[in-house]
C-alpha cells in the first residue's frame, strides 16, 4: 500500500513538474502554488531525490527577487492564502543559506503582524471581506 501510494505521488509530481515548467498554470504568488509546493516538499523529504528540490526552487525563484520582494504579492491585500506559498521559504533558506528567502518570509511575517482580526481574536481571512 505504502509503495502504490508513493509511485501515486511520484507519477503526479512528474505530471505537474512538466506541465508547469514555464510557470504556464499558475503565473501568481498564491495559494494553490503553496499546496503543491509542500507535496513536493514532502516527496523531497521521504525520496530524497534532488528533482523535487530543485523544482521548488526553481518556481519559488520566479517570485522571490534577490531584495526579498515577491513579485505579483501585494501585502496590502492582507490575504491569509498569500502566506501559504511562502511554506516552502522555510526548506529553501535552510538548504541553500540565501538571504532573499529570509527576506521574503520576513515580508509575509510583516503581513501577518497587520492581518486584521475577528472580535474574537483570529486572523481575518481577506482585508477585502466585510
Amino acid at each position: 500500500m505504502k509503495e502504490t501510494l508513493q509511485l501515486t505521488s511520484v507519477r503526479m509530481a512528474q505530471q505537474f513538474m512538466e506541465s508547469y515548467r514555464n510557470h504556464e498554470l499558475y503565473s501568481t504568488w498564491h495559494y494553490e502554488n503553496g499546496c503543491l509546493l509542500k507535496a513536493l516538499e514532502e516527496l523531497y523529504t521521504h525520496t530524497g531525490e534532488q528533482k523535487y528540490f530543485d523544482y521548488i526552487r526553481e518556481l519559488m525563484d520566479h517570485f522571490v527577487q534577490e531584495d526579498g520582494s515577491i513579485r505579483s504579492y501585494t501585502i496590502e491585500e492582507y490575504n491569509l492564502d498569500q502566506i501559504n506559498q511562502g511554506k516552502s521559504l522555510f526548506l529553501l533558506h535552510e538548504k541553500t543559506g540565501e538571504e532573499k528567502y529570509r527576506k521574503a518570509a520576513g515580508l509575509l511575517m510583516t503581513q501577518l503582524k497587520g492581518q486584521p482580526h475577528t472580535s474574537e481574536g483570529g486572523f481575518w481571512h481577506k482585508k477585502i471581506y466585510p
